[in-house]
């Protein structure tokens, strides 16, 4: 693994390369995006799964600008894609994980060379998983247009509201209307707290083409339980797509 640094409007954001193993001059990019409040580590099992998934993907983490927009999310993901591109000259299969996976969705709708898209714990209707990550009171204060103060295990933090009213311009049910045909993969928990499985179902119903859905038994949003069954989900289905070379 190495640090990198990813060019981003103005600004850059820093980021993770775990280089391919195998075949790393051919070799399609896996982009990690993690969720709302997350990182690019996730409790130490994204590493876990670069590491992985690296055997035959350059697999870049990264971390989004903390309590950004989800418009600016797509955006800084749109520019770690242009950047594995020009790093790689190759293809990218997307992974998001939670919010992190509302971004890989919009973004893969518009960035040229996305050539799959690993939905993880995907907040379907994201307006009501992030009431039930806040609470009623911070939700109570974005919807009368004020800012919610967060102290949780993450920090301390300060969400505006117009983080909320974005999240209300995406439909991510209708976005797969404008997803070009690509193999996509369905990662949820069968006890996921915040995102309920049955949205996931409903989305997954509404997917066209080449798509799998993998229902962890037990598993919880952020797969504190049943991480070792996704990993396998998510490994099996690069497999069967990309085969050994990971060439897309």
């Amino acid at each position: 693994m190495r640090d990198i640094v990813i060019p981003c409007a103005d600004y850059n954001l820093p980021g993770f390369l775990h280089p391919a193993r195998a075949n790393s001059g051919q070799a399609a990019s896996l982009i990690v995006s993690h969720g709302f409040r997350g990182s690019p580590d996730g409790g130490g099992r994204a590493p876990i799964l670069a590491q992985a998934a690296s055997e035959h993907f350059n697999v870049i983490r990264f971390p989004f600008t903390p309590l950004s927009s989800l418009s600016r999310q797509i955006e800084e993901l749109l520019a770690v894609i242009a950047y594995a591109r020009g790093a790689f000259g190759s293809d990218v299969v997307l992974l998001g994980r939670s919010m992190g996976g509302a971004a890989s969705l919009l973004a893969a709708a518009k960035a040229r060379g996305v050539r799959g898209l690993i939905l993880w714990s995907t907040p379907f209707a994201a307006a009501g998983a992030l009431a039930a990550a806040l609470g009623k009171e911070n939700m109570d204060k974005l919807r009368l247009g004020r800012p919610a103060e967060l102290d949780d295990e993450w920090g301390k933090g300060v969400l505006p509201p117009d983080f909320y009213t974005d999240l209300l311009t995406y439909d991510l049910f209708a976005a797969f209307d404008a997803l070009p045909d690509m193999p996509l993969l369905f990662v949820h928990g069968e006890k996921d707290e915040l995102a309920p499985p049955e949205d996931a179902q409903r989305a997954f119903a509404l997917a066209r083409g080449n798509k799998r859905f993998c229902l962890v038994k037990g598993g919880d949003h952020r797969f504190v339980n049943g991480f070792s069954d996704s990993l396998d989900a998510v490994m099996v289905w690069l497999k069967d797509n990309y085969g050994r070379n990971g060439i897309c």
